[in-house]
């Protein structure tokens, strides 16, 4: 029997990006692997924003070391966070959130959840792992490949959103160089 070897003109690559790193980085571990924290420490408010415009809880910018571009195979995100709804002097019935990704550096985003809508006037947790592709392509050794976590209250007036992403929250990006 013949030996059949494979070569590939390409190899593809694994980078895992832990998003709130870098803003909650210590000198040592202190969580217990259980209830890991969340980011930002208070959540982010917003008042009166509608989804066309959705106020950003959270955002980050990953400069990628390949130099060029990337052509991404597939995503695997894993990401929890929290919203709540309140109440003021407006119409608003419930505050929506979800996380979405960019290639261009932030110019354009894509949805990487669906929208977690909730009534809860306390802070309610969420959680959404999925693997896809969202993007085609990324430019490495430049801060192209973003995430971010967004959300509004649906209605008018003075009422608002509020939402933190935990500290646990990831995504595994393969690709390979074009």
């Amino acid at each position: 029997m013949p030996l059949i070897t494979w070569i590939s003109s390409y190899q593809p690559q694994n980078v895992i990006l832990y998003p709130t790193g870098p803003d909650t980085g210590t000198t040592e571990a202190v969580e217990e692997g259980i209830s890991p924290s969340y980011f930002p420490t208070a959540a982010h408010s917003s008042a009166a924003t509608l989804e066309a415009t959705p106020g950003v809880a959270w955002s980050r910018l990953f400069t990628l070391l390949p130099q060029g571009t990337l052509t991404v195979l597939s995503i695997y995100v894993e990401f929890e966070w929290r919203a709540r709804f309140v109440a003021g002097a407006g119409g608003g019935t419930t505050s929506s959130s979800k996380v979405q990704v960019s290639s261009d550096g932030g110019t354009t985003w894509v949805d990487t959840t669906d929208n977690f809508n909730t009534t809860a006037a306390t802070l309610t947790n969420r959680i959404r792992a999925a693997t896809g592709q969202w993007v085609t392509s990324v430019t490495g050794q430049d801060s192209r490949f973003g995430v971010r976590l967004v959300h509004w209250q649906n209605g008018t007036g003075a009422d608002r959103s509020e939402a933190q992403i935990r500290t646990n929250s990831y995504i595994r990006l393969t690709y390979v160089k074009s």
